[in-house]
This record gives C-alpha cells, structure tokens and sequence, in this order.
C-alpha cells in the first residue's frame, strides 16, 4: 500500500492508510464469516468520459479493467470534455464508432454493465435540431404610438431563423401620464434559481442581477418569474430592497389595466415584413406583440462538430427527432455487433428555461379548462382585468409548462427506452434551470437521479429530492450522480463522507462522475484530464487500494434497497410552482426526524386517515406538515434526534437506519426500552440502552426498537 502514496506527505496519508487498512481488515474477516454479502447489481457505476483525448484501445482496456479490479459494477459511456481538443474523433466517423463498440465489448468480457448517454455532451440536441423543434420562449415586443391609423415594425429581437406570433395587442396609455417602478430581472434567456439547495452551509443566495426600470403602464411583481422566463422563488426578493419592493407591490396591487382599453389588433399583422397596420382610437397606445421564439440555447460540453441546438423540452416530436438522429442509431450499431447495452443515462437539464411551445394553447386548454388568450398580456407582465384572475392564470402556465416537460420530454424519452427493453435514468428537471416540479418530473422516468459534488460537505437536497420521488411514486432505486469534480487532493475519508451523506439523504445507487479515459497504458501519476479535474482515475494513486471504499458502497447501497422505506415524517409543499427542497425553508418541525418532501401530484396519491398517509405501495407517513410547519395529519414525535441526516427502512420487522453525524461533538442515543442493537457489518447482537456515534462518522444500525423513539443529548 504504502507505494501508492507520495513520500513526501507521509503525514497526510497516514490517517488513509490507517482507514485502508481498517477497511481491509473488515472485509478479509467478512469475507471468511460469509457474513458480507455484496449483489454486484448494487455496485457503483462510473461515467466513463471520452473526447478530451484520443481514444486508443489500449486505454479502454485499462480504463476499464482498473474500474473492475476497483470493484465497480458499471460503466456509463459518455462523449463530455471542456476545451479544445484537435485530436478528438468526429462522431459518426469510423474511429469514433470503433472507440464506443470497443468500449461496450471490453465491458461485456469484464462484467461491467454498459450504458450510454442519452446525446453527445448534454444534453439532448445537436446539427438536426432546427429552429423550428428548438427550445422556445413566449417574447414580446413592444411600441408607444398614437392613435389613428397605424402602420409600425414590431421586429423580434434577436431573429434566430424561425418566429410564430401568437397575438398582438393595442393598449391604451393613461391621458395623465405616469411612471411606474418596478424591480425586473437583468436578462432571463438563461434563467436559474438564485436560492441555495446545500444543507449545513451558507443559507443565502446566489445573487441574481436585478433592474429598476419605470414603465407607462402597471405591471404584475416579479412578472418575468411568474411567467416563466426564469426560475426563481419568492426569497429572491430579499435582493430588492424592501422599501423599494413595497412601494412597487402596493402600487402595483392596486393597479390593473381595464380591459376596456386593451384592443387585440392581430388580424393586421403582417407576419413576414412583422408589421401591424391598423386604425386606433384617439390617444396613447402601447403596442404589445406577442411571439414564439428560440432561446437558441445549446448542447455544450460534447464532441465540437456535433453540438447544436438543445431540443425542444415540451414537444414528444423534437424529443424523437434526437433520439432519431442520436440514440437510436447507436443503439442499433450495437445490437447489430451483438454487443449489450442495459440502458440510457440522461444528465441534468443547464440550457436555461424554456415557457413555450406551438401547441401550448391548445394544450392548456385542455388541461387547465380555459383560454389563455384573454390573459395573454400578463406573460408580458400586463394585467387586465383582476389581479388575482392574472395570478392565478400565470399559475396554470408554470404548472402546465411542468406537466408537457414531464411528460413530453422525460416521458417520451423513458417511453421510447421501454420499447428498446433498456432502463432510463435521468436527472429530471427540478427547478433550478427550467421550470420544474422536482418530484412530479420524476414520475415518468423508470430510475430518478438526483447528484452531489465532491465539495459539497453537507451533502445536497437534490439527493432527498430524488429518494423523495422514487419513495412516493414506487420506485425501487433512487440514483445519485456522486461525486462530481472530485480532485485528486480529496482522499477517500473525504469521498466516504460525501457518499455515506447521499445514502443519509435516502440514495441507493451511485453513479461518479467522473471517470475520465486515458490514453496511456502507462499514464503516470495524477494524469492531465484536461481544464475539468476528474481525480477519481486510475492515475491516482490510491486507485489500487481503493477496492474496500467501493465494496463498501455497494454494501451500503444493497442495504438500503432492502424491506422498504420507513420515514417518519412527510413535507407537503403545496401547489407552487416552482417546487424543490431549499435548506433554508424545511420547517422546524421535522427537523431531525426522516423525512420525505412531496409535491401536488404526489400527494395526491396518498390515502388519507387520522393516523398517516399511505402510498398505494404501503409507505406511511405519520407525520405529515406543511411549509410553514403546520401539522396535516399525525401528532408531532414527543422525542426528535438531533441528527439531520438520517434513513431508515423497514425489512422484517426490524429498522434498518443509517445516520450521518455531520455535529462537532459525539452524539449518544438514548433507547426508550432495552434494544437489541445489530452490526450489519458483523452481525453481531447486543442489548443496549445506549449507543454513541462519534463526531463527524457515519453508521448502519438495526434495531427492533424504532428510531424515532430514541433522543439524542449532545455530549
């Protein structure tokens, strides 16, 4: 062992021998017990990362036989590097379709499932995306004019080679002309959430540009949000100022536009020179058109001569229209080699927010029950009529933008999988880049992924997001992509504590990312994996010794994916749109205990009764309070741990826990009644009445008294 560490640090790689050999000792003694017991379906998967060098054979082989010699289970092939890079393959070129079927064979001869990503880079787009099936928003265009006849250009303002317009509008100006103030975003093509989803760290935000800007006419507060156009939650108003923010809102509040004086004028618009001519009454008019274009976002991070265009996430046809011209042609090359494929990997959505589509009308028409037409102005911020009749529009279009993405776009792709016999797991979107219902979009695809980067020290609520999901709607495996951006600094204790706090967060599959290829047979120490360092390689040099670190997953991730889930408590947030765990916004009241958080489609599943909630597949809540910490069903827990990482399931009577002391102190758990306290690692049974989980350490428990009725002191 003591090779594979660097001399000249022998202080800090004590401790890792000390863990390693610990680890080692535990699994040689297991191992002899038969007591351990690894299903190699639990192991964890690596998405293996091509593109950043050239692809040799000699490299997958050793890529692929050091991940197996490491212990893990699978590998996602995945066409992803950040840079240039000249000696890269161009797709669909016979070197490149040589590298992939190489890979997937030299997988098949070592036992490693093999996958691929769902297109080249992410996420979902490339050459064959045109404009036309383009991720799309709802922009608008707008002119003052006077009154009588008109003739005026209402250009877009970015022509990006396709535009539908959806209405244009005349609206008449106060005779006394007033300045309204409002507080807009700087730009919302690329809109992302400015809230912070880390547990334990800075509960602040990302900051995201704000505006003053004075407008003629009255607008809806935070239009651009309510609309669409970014993703945002209401605590990104704490970055106006609160004096400048009240003014606006109680301005605003009692402000509409009649609709009296707005005139729809769309029967004179000329689509090709984008020019109205109409004939208005006496006064000031504001002019409003109303168009569908491209956002003109796209694939990055891919094989440079194959990016384009991201499609578009609300229509099934541009979801087909990549899979026709990415995925299925892969698929077919290896069926047609005779080489495995067991599934499909979808990465998480970052190309900005998409708030419209060709058939939106019709669509939410059908779903919500009502035209949006006479409402239209306000997804420019403009309210006609009633403001509350404009809230509640603008709420039917975030929650009709979440169902066609769900099921359009995840659906379509988890659909089209199905026919191929191959699993789908993706990383639905959850409000963070596009307008999102983190546990609905999860619905429609057959393994949810959630993901925690390396630095995240706390862990990341995307992870509860994902077992949240797959707990509610009755699936067996919530994934997490693990791991992300690791460099080769961190040390396996650091790496065991970011996973064993995903497994905490409810996660029983992982998945790094990322693995990168190397070329070299021989490649050194710490390779060169280009502008991104991916440190988890075999170039690291604790690789050899890692193998107990990755057993230990396996065993950790097949011990949760036993009996079925037990948590004690269940976070109901409500209709709003956007929807996501926040740190910041989990109520007190289930502080502590295990809890799951749900969303309107969820929980819409539950059976209720006086005593809990329950799934149709027989998980229970008892406890079950809403986002301000009122209780909907069940009593509040006379005794709560202190601890903020836990999960537990239930299997044979017996609850299996697994707990996360992330505190700076010793944590002892006090049993309410003498409790056989069980080892899973040894198997051995004692009695106690008391058990100590020292700082910052994370353990398994099983016990046949439940955990909720243990508490906890702080020693």
């Amino acid at each position: 062992m003591g090779a594979c560490f660097h001399p000249e640090r022998p202080k800090r790689y004590e401790g890792v021998k000390k863990i390693f050999a610990g680890m080692l000792a535990v699994a040689t003694v297991l191992g002899e017990a038969e007591t351990l017991t690894i299903n190699d379906e639990c192991r964890t998967k690596a998405w293996w990362f091509f593109g950043q060098t050239e692809t040799t054979h000699e490299g997958i082989t050793q890529d692929a036989e050091a991940m197996k010699r490491a212990g893990f289970g699978g590998v996602v092939y995945y066409d992803q590097y950040h840079g240039e890079n000249p000696s890269a393959d161009a797709l669909w070129s016979e070197k490149w379709w040589d590298g992939i079927e190489f890979a997937a064979a030299e997988a098949a001869r070592l036992g490693l499932s093999f996958e691929m990503a769902v297109g080249n880079g992410y996420v979902a787009g490339g050459p064959w995306i045109d404009p036309a099936h383009a991720m799309k928003i709802l922009d608008s265009v707008e002119r003052d004019t006077d009154g009588g006849r008109v003739r005026l250009s209402l250009p877009v303002k970015k022509n990006r080679g396709w535009a539908k317009t959806v209405g244009v509008w005349a609206i008449r100006l106060p005779e006394i002309p007033e300045t309204f103030v409002d507080w807009e975003y700087a730009g919302h093509e690329k809109g992302y959430a400015s809230t912070m989803q880390h547990p334990g760290g800075m509960y602040g935000y990302r900051a995201r540009g704000f505006k003053c800007v004075t407008n003629s006419l009255p607008k809806i507060a935070q239009w651009q949000a309510k609309a669409g156009l970014v993703v945002d939650f209401p605590e990104s108003r704490k970055e106006i100022p609160q004096e400048s923010l009240d003014i606006a809102e109680n301005h605003l509040s009692a402000k509409t536009i009649s609709p009296a004086d707005v005139i729809e004028i769309s029967g004179g618009f000329d689509e090709k020179d984008e020019r109205v001519e109409c004939e208005l009454p006496p006064g000031r008019w504001k002019l409003l058109r109303l168009v569908c274009v491209p956002t003109g976002a796209r694939t990055k991070h891919g094989r440079h001569d194959a990016m384009g265009l991201e499609c578009d996430k609300m229509s099934a046809d541009a979801a087909r229209l990549h899979w026709d011209n990415y995925t299925a042609p892969i698929i077919r090359r290896l069926k047609a080699k005779n080489l495995p494929l067991k599934g499909i990997t979808m990465d998480s959505h970052e190309a900005g927010v998409q708030n419209w589509t060709d058939d939106f009308p019709e669509e939410f028409r059908r779903r919500r029950g009502y035209d949006v037409r006479k409402f239209l102005p306000a997804m420019a911020g403009y309210a006609v009529g009633s403001l509350e009749e404009n809230e509640c529009f603008l709420s039917d279009v975030r929650r009709t933008i979440v169902e066609l993405i769900a099921q359009r776009y995840y659906g379509e792709f988890d659909r089209l999988c199905r026919e191929e016999g191959l699993d789908f797991t993706a990383q639905t979107g959850g409000g963070m880049f596009m307008m999102g219902d983190v546990i609905h979009t999860k619905k429609f695809v057959r393994i949810p992924e959630g993901e925690f980067w390396a630095y995240q020290q706390f862990g990341a609520y995307d992870v509860k997001d994902c077992s949240s999901a797959a707990h509610l709607y009755g699936k067996k495996i919530a994934s997490a992509e693990a791991l992300t951006d690791a460099p080769y600094r961190m040390q396996i204790p650091e790496l065991r504590r970011r996973t064993d706090l995903a497994f905490a967060f409810g996660a029983n599959a992982l998945t790094v990312c990322a693995v990168p290829h190397l070329p070299e047979k021989n490649c050194g120490e710490k390779a060169n994996t280009g502008p991104r360092e991916y440190g988890i390689n075999r170039s690291n040099p604790w690789w050899e010794s890692s193998r107990p670190f990755w057993d230990y997953q396996a065993f950790a991730a097949g011990q949760l994916r036993r009996g079925h889930p037990a948590p004690e408590a269940l976070w109901f947030a409500g209709e709003e749109i956007p929807a996501k765990i926040l740190a910041h916004r989990v109520p007190d009241a289930i502080r502590g205990l295990d809890w799951d958080f749900a969303t309107l489609d969820a929980a819409n599943r539950l059976k209720k009764s006086t005593e809990a909630w329950t799934t149709p597949e027989g998980i229970r809540y008892p406890y079950v309070v809403d986002g301000m910490g009122k209780t909907l069903a069940g009593r509040s827990p006379a005794k709560r741990l202190s601890l903020p990482h836990i999960s537990r399931i239930l299997d044979n009577g017996n609850f299996l826990a697994f707990i996360a002391n992330d505190t700076a102190a010793p944590v002892t758990l006090k049993f309410a009644h003498e409790a056989y306290l069980t080892d899973p690692w040894t198997r051995q049974r004692k009695m106690l009445r008391e058990w100590t989980i020292p700082a910052g350490e994370s353990v398994f428990a099983e016990t046949d008294c439940p955990i909720a009725e243990a508490m906890a002191d702080e020693l």
